[in-house]
């Protein structure tokens, strides 16, 4: 059987439409205002003393330091704490400021760098992770408001400098109101994601790029949207589907389509949707915080969506997808052929079948279908996160986590063995699911390295296996 661990720091899921965030505003800034030469020695005690009840595991003490401003990525940082903290004892974290602090108005802006050092699952050298840590002025002193984490090789730019992705063909942000966040690879649920903050407020609005087997229209797009938040038990009152034409853009290519939607949202909150699809591209961007909040800030928010921008487009709109693909995730493929020239990984699919790339929330991922609709093979990469070697027992996590989710059993187990001609160890099981009467075969080939886990997951009707043991017998690493 799969031995129950304790579940590994690792990339916490994100949906576009899950985040959850309800505070306001906790106090109006004074007349006097500190300056920046003492706030940055202030800011310096505060990570002194964060780090203090770090190393202490205070959590309490720690989530206690802050007024949010957000209370949905107040909670994101407990449970990132959580993950550091419960149950681990003896990690130590030293942190310094990166550069000089940026005065966002109502807001000061600290980027910041965590050096964590003791048990580490494996590793050898401290973990480092990088946040913003924003503060608000209150007299002569300093009062922490929001951390959020930083991809850890993002190198942020000026206050007005926009985000901006080529690959993705986009370009949006650049106020110095709005606080750009960007979502590691390992940890958003798309190509790219990232969150623009409206510092002291709840509002945040996420922009997540897509890239989807085939084109789509921006209406479908945002139907599907709301679908999905009904899913997620997120109750809501749809609002019509209306044009939205992005002010950055006048005057739209052939084949690109753009549309708008607001969803009332329990708690007196509220959604705005805008959606923009060119080729196999869609750009959500999803306003979200208090109603009451957002009407206030009605300006703020015409701002931030009139910086929103495609940045080519004269481009071919059908090669769009793939390219973002390869340079995010080293991913192509040649008919059913799949190869990653990041981590060196080819797998030669099922003939005849059919095969997309996806993103988000893994290293990559390619995924084979048979056209009659008798089996499918998803192929997932997941690199370990940054300098956290995988081990087998930290896979066996994730594997436990799949037959939970696909609501399977395990019924063959070859547990973890050594493999010619394979430098990792791999684990094969046969699983069956737990639906009366499915006839259906499906397994799992595990393969765990120090840098990246893989699972090939196969399912097919009785009597069509043999293609799916082809196309395991092809998985291979360069």
């Amino acid at each position: 059987m799969i031995a129950r661990r304790r579940r590994r720091r690792t990339p916490l899921p994100r949906h576009l439409l899950a985040a959850a965030g309800t505070a306001t505003l906790l106090f109006d800034l004074p007349a006097q205002q500190t300056p920046l030469r003492d706030a940055a020695a202030i800011a310096t005690d505060w990570l002194r003393r964060l780090d203090d009840a770090f190393g202490k595991r205070e959590l309490n003490a720690y989530l206690d330091s802050f007024a949010p401003d957000h209370r949905g990525l107040h909670e994101v940082l407990q449970q990132r704490l959580a993950d550091w903290l419960v149950d681990q004892p003896g990690r130590q974290r030293t942190s310094t400021l990166i550069g000089e602090l940026q005065d966002r108005g109502s807001r000061l802006v600290a980027q910041v760098r965590h050096q964590i050092a003791g048990p580490l699952g494996g590793a050898t050298a401290p973990f480092v992770e990088q946040v913003y840590l924003v503060f608000a002025r209150r007299g002569d002193e300093l009062v922490p408001t929001l951390e959020v984490e930083l991809p850890a090789a993002y190198a942020p730019g000026a206050a007005d400098q926009p985000f901006r992705c080529p690959p993705c063909n986009f370009e949006m942000g650049g106020l110095p109101e709005w606080l750009c966040v960007p979502v590691g690879d390992d940890r958003g649920r798309a190509l790219e994601t990232a969150t623009f903050v409206l510092l002291g407020t709840d509002v945040t609005c996420e922009l997540q790029i897509d890239v989807r087997p085939e084109p789509m229209p921006a209406d479908k797009v945002i139907h599907d949207l709301t679908a999905t938040a009904t899913r997620l038990a997120l109750p809501s009152t749809a609002g019509a589907v209306l044009p939205w034409q992005p002010r950055a853009m006048p005057t739209p290519p052939a084949g690109f389509s753009s549309c708008q939607r607001t969803l009332e949202l329990p708690a007196d909150q509220r959604a705005d949707l805008h959606v923009a699809c060119f080729g196999r591209l869609s750009h959500t961007l999803l306003v979200r915080g208090r109603a009451d909040t957002m009407q206030a800030q009605t300006k703020a928010l015409a701002a931030l969506l009139a910086t929103y921008r495609m940045v080519d487009v004269d481009c071919d709109r059908m090669q769009l997808g793939a390219f973002a693909l390869a340079v995010h995730t080293g991913s192509k493929l040649t008919g059913v052929d799949f190869a990653n020239e990041r981590f060196g990984i080819t797998c030669t699919g099922p003939t005849a079948w059919n095969a997309h790339l996806r993103a988000g929330g893994h290293a990559f991922q390619c995924i084979w279908s048979c056209p009659e609709k008798r089996g499918r093979l998803y192929l997932t990469g997941y690199a370990a996160p940054r300098d956290l070697p995988w081990q087998p027992a930290e896979a066996d996590t994730v594997l436990i986590n799949l037959c939970r989710n696909g609501q399977v059993e395990v019924t063959g187990d070859s547990g973890w063995q050594d493999r010619a001609g394979c430098d990792g160890k791999v684990r094969d099981l046969v699983l069956a699911d737990k639906v009366p009467g499915d006839a259906r075969r499906r397994w799992l080939r595990a393969i765990v390295f120090a840098d990246l886990l893989v699972i090939l997951d196969g399912c097919t009707a009785v009597g069509d296996e043999d293609p799916l043991r082809q196309a395991r017998d092809s998985l291979r690493r360069r």
